[in-house]
């Protein structure tokens, strides 16, 4: 059951809050990638696999190794 914002509530009856059909597990911080490609009339360019926040020079640097050569 969901009550807004507050997240979701479990009704069990006494005695089952341990059994393995009441719980469910969860991850709390998900593992994230970002992937950006790139395609022209040229063709289409390689896929760039990026961890972590995207600054200036990292934006640079990604256009101009796989941006640039597949337009």
């Amino acid at each position: 059951m969901s009550f807004g914002n507050q997240g979701a509530r479990v009704w069990r009856k006494t005695g089952e809050k341990e059994m393995p059909k009441c719980l469910k597990s969860s991850v709390k911080y998900p593992q994230s990638v970002m992937v950006w490609g790139a395609m022209s009339a040229a063709g289409v360019g390689p896929l760039c696999f990026i961890k972590g926040r995207v600054n200036a020079a990292s934006y640079q640097e990604i256009l101009e190794h796989f941006m640039l050569p597949s337009a």
